[in-house]
């Protein structure tokens, strides 16, 4: 099966569609519909979790998805696929083996599309987390937030902030997965496509990693020494940029913002050393996840997508999410 999933990678490739689905793309109309009388999951279920990464976000997204698996009584496995599509769809082809009841997918990106449409192919329930693959007839139900809002909550932020007068260095997370399009996407609308002065004189994929964002700002300062503001896709990322800028002393000179509020990143704003972040609540998207994947094994039907909001934090509220 290994061989037929990167034969169709390879095709889909080849005819340019491995294009990420914007989070916002889904229909985000409504939650769960009303169910169809199907009997709930017995003692014995079996459901898996395939992590795209291993960041600080994805973690809490396994914790929650373990916690509420537990809290019901089913089992919980998870597997990370370190951000690797060939990984991803090896760990695909091992949970169909493995007679998993459902399966959560946070995809790498749209490449594994093929092992998305397999699982489909296999009769087992997929719900995509946080992350989409580009054909939503590849999966039962997106849990998740909408990323445009993401990226249009730290334009606005950006702009209140600066006067949409600014010199931006973009960290991207991985190029080309849903979350990157889609808060690109939004980041574009509120801020670069309106505010002629807010320029973009840098970006890099900072892979969703701490030390990428570190090693990426500290050689932006050398290159670019006029940035003032980096926007970060992700609190890793972001995180990593404030300890370079905190090295070089130029905190004071460049703004950071981030998404997900980890809980770093939240104090670090209490602490005056980080600026805002979007808080993405992966707790209630893990969660969920595992409650729609259950619905779908004892027949309930629902949405096509279950929306989580983002929500912006700053110094003026940083203290109502520190856990």
């Amino acid at each position: 099966m290994k061989k037929k999933l990167l034969s169709l990678v390879a095709m889909l490739c080849c005819a340019g569609f491995l294009l990420c689905a914007c989070s916002g793309g889904a229909d985000a109309g409504g939650g769960a519909a009303q169910g169809d009388g199907g009997s709930a999951p017995s003692g014995n279920t079996r459901i898996c979790f395939l992590a795209q990464a291993n960041n600080t976000f994805q973690a809490s997204l396994r914790d929650a998805i373990e916690a509420k698996a537990k809290d019901i009584g089913v089992k919980a496995d998870t597997f990370n696929a370190d951000n690797d599509v060939s990984t991803q769809l090896d760990q695909i082809e091992s949970a169909i083996a493995s007679g998993y009841d459902a399966i959560i997918l946070c995809a790498v990106d749209s490449a594994v599309l093929p092992g998305a449409q397999a699982v489909k192919d296999a009769g087992i329930p997929l719900v995509c987390v946080n992350m989409l693959v580009d054909d939503e007839n590849a999966y039962d139900v997106y849990v998740g937030s909408d990323d445009v809002d993401a990226g249009t909550i730290q334009g606005d932020w950006v702009k209140e902030k600066t006067g949409g007068k600014c010199k931006i260095g973009l960290l991207h997370v991985p190029m080309g997965c849903s979350a990157e399009i889609g808060r690109t996407q939004g980041l574009k609308q509120s801020l670069l496509d309106v505010c002629p002065d807010a320029v973009v004189v840098a970006e890099d994929d900072g892979k969703a990693q701490i030390d990428e964002g570190m090693r990426i700002a500290e050689d932006w300062m050398q290159t670019y020494p006029d940035i003032t503001i980096i926007i970060a896709q992700n609190d890793a990322m972001g995180l990593g940029a404030m300890q370079a800028v905190m090295s070089a002393g130029k905190k004071d000179d460049i703004l950071i913002c981030g998404v997900d509020g980890d809980q770093d990143a939240v104090q670090a704003i209490l602490d005056g050393t980080y600026d805002m972040t979007v808080f993405q609540n992966a707790e209630g998207q893990g969660s969920k996840a595992v409650e729609v994947a259950l619905g779908l094994i004892g027949g309930e039907t629902y949405d096509k997508s279950v929306m989580i909001p983002f929500e912006a934090i700053t110094a003026d509220n940083a203290a109502d999410y520190l856990a």
